[in-house]
């Protein structure tokens, strides 16, 4: 487990090959909860910022994959906050989805990746209440500062990505999940439910304004965050829709 300040009041926790991150204000908004068996690490990078886990009022969950959302019924039991999930995503968690399988971005090394590191469902993902169901353009009230949820399917269709207005005026953090990834260099993720609607949603958040990307999988971006996106996909069909 290891711990970086992002921008100041976001810290990235490292969780092996997948990331959570904590919102850092009057209380603690935690992004994500790791694989299942993860509350423990997620604890101790709370407690070495020099706060209390029972500060962690608000769950927001990006997707239903094990790797962001297996950590919930864990960390809701320890801290007694609110979970914040798409309807889609919470179905999963509450058993009455079973989930979509996942196929591997183009690419020989995707496949090779998918293969090996990619669960598909059903998935073993302890069951958990989420209190807000929440829906794109939904505003949210979360330690003190206004964040925006970003429905971004493709990956999951239940996906969502978190504005976050870390500075008053200008400054725009955008968690964004696994939309793409940041492995090396800004990419696709290794894995799509839909990567025709994966694509659309990239192109919608490269029409956002964002100098700060945060992701599931990779080191943050950080300065002209959405500058690199308009470049890799601003060309791609914008329409937010996917069946």
């Amino acid at each position: 487990m290891i711990v970086k300040e992002v921008v100041p009041g976001v810290h990235a926790i490292q969780l092996g090959v997948v990331n959570a991150y904590l919102i850092d204000g009057h209380d603690l908004t935690l992004v994500d909860t790791g694989s299942p068996g993860s509350a423990a690490q997620i604890m101790q990078a709370v407690q070495s910022l020099g706060r209390s886990p029972r500060e962690i009022a608000h769950i927001l969950v990006t997707h239903c994959h094990p790797d962001h959302a297996g950590g919930l019924a864990e960390l809701k039991r320890i801290t007694g906050a609110a979970a914040y999930m798409h309807p889609l995503a919470a179905a999963v968690l509450r058993g009455e989805d079973p989930g979509r399988p996942l196929r591997p971005a183009p690419g020989l090394l995707n496949r090779a990746l998918t293969r090996i590191f990619i669960p598909q469902p059903p998935w073993k993902i302890p069951w958990s209440l989420v209190e807000h169901e929440i829906m794109d353009g939904d505003e949210l009230d979360c330690s003190g500062r206004a964040i925006t949820a970003v429905h971004m399917p493709g990956h999951c269709c239940g996906q969502l990505g978190f504005m976050y207005h870390y500075r008053p005026n200008n400054g725009a953090l955008l968690f964004a999940a696994d939309a793409a990834m940041n492995m090396h260099k800004l990419g696709l993720s290794i894995a799509y439910e839909d990567l025709k609607c994966g694509l659309r949603s990239l192109a919608r958040l490269a029409d956002l304004r964002f100098d700060v990307a945060c992701f599931g999988h990779g080191d943050p971006i950080i300065g002209g965050a959405s500058d690199r996106f308009k470049e890799k996909w601003g060309a791609t069909d914008a329409r937010p829709i996917c069946d």
